[in-house]
């Protein structure tokens, strides 16, 4: 889709879905002033968006502007796991009543009311490709930020005890996964144009226009390039964020387009010349100076030179002693989530301390919760492997494999503007074929 296309779909849309769009535009640049929450929560991008996002997303539900999702088998375990989620989290609200209490409670449950809305917001292809080309303008400013912070001047420079040692710049983000989302988001975009031959809609498919063309993105087939450019920018975002669970990301794209492209005769050759110049004269000197550093503590551990605490950065000393209070709750609090347990720890067993969105939900929804969660994404990866366009097939998995992958260490269910492509992306694998096209 390239900008006419784009600029065409989202002014012939709704209020209720026009919102979203302008949101996933602006949360590059508003998430971007993290710092003035310490100032107040009036004063806070952040916060003010946290309050409205819900109250759009069940305005829009409520409204006969926004048409209704097509039922699905395959979306029943996730809402059976967003009930465990609420429960938990309304109950965690009501014993608490504050403002802080407040925020974590629509934080933790904003996955359940996006997903509902990114269902009845992607009808077809068309919606799929806008938020796709939505989600690439969004990235130009971390891009362009980036780029500045390392070539001028790091707005925020975070020092590494771990990993290496060292720093990372994060601009005036929260942490270093606003780079990161915005990195792998893209280049999956980017892939997936590239493995589709065509990123046009069908709106524009009988018009010969010579602008088709235009200095913004193209209509027709995308330059292997692109792809080459992908890579480097990937390579040169993760010298500069050093985050290991991105770089397992990174790889797992690059190798599923690598994968999808031994189809035919053209994509081995790709794959071979890339292969042919890459690998023998970057591959090694990437290793040593970018990646070994950060996994030389999991590499200590497998030969039998660290602890294993000291497996994921020290995390797992952290899940350890998580665990042990764990185990001191009920039966039921293992079953149902932690938010019933009155133990002081509950909330941050709930929240970002977790450092991991397994253990993190395990804790919030419980044991039965958390089983609804893997039933959907086994749903999901299912329903990828019977796509039937094969570039389609590339993102639905790459989209669950990142999620999967990411949340070993990470909590990318936190992550909204992460959310906005992931979901919008399932949301389209759930489609029967029918729609998709």
């Amino acid at each position: 889709m390239n900008f006419k296309e784009w600029l065409h779909w989202f002014r012939t849309m709704p209020w209720v879905k026009k919102w979203f769009v302008i949101l996933i535009l602006i949360r590059p640049i508003t998430d971007n002033f993290y710092d003035l929450k310490d100032v107040s929560v009036l004063t806070s991008p952040l916060y003010i968006i946290g309050i409205l996002t819900p109250v759009l997303i069940l305005m829009s539900l409520t409204s006969s502007k926004l048409r209704p999702a097509v039922k699905s088998n395959i979306e029943v375990p996730f809402y059976l796991w967003g009930s465990f989620v609420i429960m938990n989290c309304l109950y965690f609200y009501f014993t608490d009543l504050s403002l802080l209490a407040l925020g974590d409670t629509i934080k933790y449950s904003l996955p359940v009311l996006l997903f509902a809305y990114t269902r009845r917001f992607v009808q077809g292809r068309t919606d799929l490709l806008g938020v796709l080309q939505t989600f690439l303008y969004a990235s130009i400013f971390p891009f362009g930020l980036l780029l500045y912070e390392s070539i001028f001047n790091p707005i925020a420079i975070e020092y590494m005890a771990g990993r290496g040692g060292g720093s990372r710049i994060r601009g005036g983000y929260g942490d270093i996964m606003n780079y990161a989302i915005y990195t792998i988001g893209s280049i999956m975009i980017i892939f997936y144009y590239f493995l589709s031959k065509s990123n046009t809609v069908e709106f524009w498919r009988d018009k010969s226009l010579q602008w088709l063309q235009n200095r913004w993105f193209w209509a027709k087939s995308m330059s292997p390039a692109w792809v080459v450019a992908g890579v480097i920018w990937g390579l040169f975002v993760l010298s500069s964020i050093k985050h290991v669970s991105t770089w397992g990301n990174f790889l797992m794209i690059v190798g599923m387009l690598f994968l999808f492209n031994l189809r035919n005769f053209k994509g081995i050759l790709i794959v071979l010349a890339f292969s042919t110049i890459f690998v023998p004269f970057f591959a090694q000197d990437i290793y040593n100076n970018m990646l070994q550093p950060l996994i030389e503590k999991e590499i200590n551990v497998v030969s039998g030179d660290g602890e294993i605490e000291t497996l994921g950065n020290g995390r797992m000393t952290r899940w350890e002693k998580y665990f042990e209070i764990w185990e001191k709750m009920s039966f039921s609090n293992h079953m149902f989530g932690v938010s019933f347990s009155g133990f002081p720890e509950a909330p941050v067993m709930m929240g970002l301390g977790m450092h991991s969105d397994y253990i993190r939900n395990l804790f919030l929804s419980g044991i039965i919760g958390i089983l609804f969660y893997v039933v959907f994404m086994i749903a999901i990866l299912a329903k990828a492997f019977t796509l039937k366009v094969f570039a389609d097939k590339y993102l639905a998995l790459c989209s669950v494999f990142t999620v999967l992958l990411y949340s070993l260490s990470t909590m990318p269910t936190l992550y909204a503007p992460f959310l906005y492509l992931l979901y919008s992306i399932y949301s389209f694998t759930i489609l029967p074929n029918e729609r998709q096209h």
